[in-house]
């Protein structure tokens, strides 16, 4: 048996038919580089939007990596200056605020003596105040003043009157709300913190 019943036979085909035009044998080229240049093309362009899909997965990383150790650093940086700042609060502040307490009374007792003319000033501070303004109040010849002590007053507190004008200085109160401020402040980061 042969094997001629499973094979072509071209012997048949007339010679006009293997004949290809010059015209003809370009066009092929042409589509065939076109298929190959789309070809080309299309898996350029897949590789590319691969890697931008993969550059853009890394890149997203990195930046919650990135957050991620930025808000480590925000955190331990808040938690070292908890201390700091409620230490200041509660050691520097109180003592810069004594220094400040006289060099105020002197400017808001200026300015109300030229509101008023020659009017006697009325002073009124704490017990423990008392005698250090008097002191303040001589070095002032300027100054008509009158120096009353009060209990009601704490030792950052001072109410000027002068007719019908009062002036109250209440570095007391100032330096609670700062200490508040602070202490509010940081349990708010605390606990946020804790629940993430």
């Amino acid at each position: 048996m042969t094997v001629k019943h499973l094979l072509e036979d071209f012997g048949d085909l007339e010679a006009e038919q293997l004949v290809i035009t010059d015209q003809a044998l370009e066009e092929q080229r042409l589509e065939a580089f076109e298929r190959g240049y789309q070809a080309g093309w299309d898996d350029a362009s897949k590789a590319h939007a691969n890697e931008q899909s993969h550059i853009g997965s890394e890149l997203a990383r990195n930046l919650q990596d990135l957050s991620f150790t930025l808000h480590e650093a925000q955190a331990t940086i808040l938690r070292n200056l908890d201390p700091l700042l409620r230490g200041l609060a509660e050691t520097v502040l109180p003592s810069a605020a004594r220094h400040a307490f006289q060099d105020r009374l002197v400017e808001e007792m200026s300015n109300l003596a030229r509101e008023v003319g020659g009017s006697t000033l009325v002073l009124s501070v704490s017990p423990d105040q008392a005698e250090k303004v008097a002191q303040l109040v001589a070095q002032e010849p300027n100054l008509n003043v009158s120096v009353q002590p009060d209990e009601t007053l704490g030792s950052g507190q001072a109410f000027l009157r002068a007719g019908q004008r009062e002036r109250m200085i209440d570095l007391d109160t100032a330096l609670n709300e700062i200490t508040q401020m602070i202490s509010a402040y940081f349990d708010t980061v605390t606990e946020d913190q804790k629940h993430g």
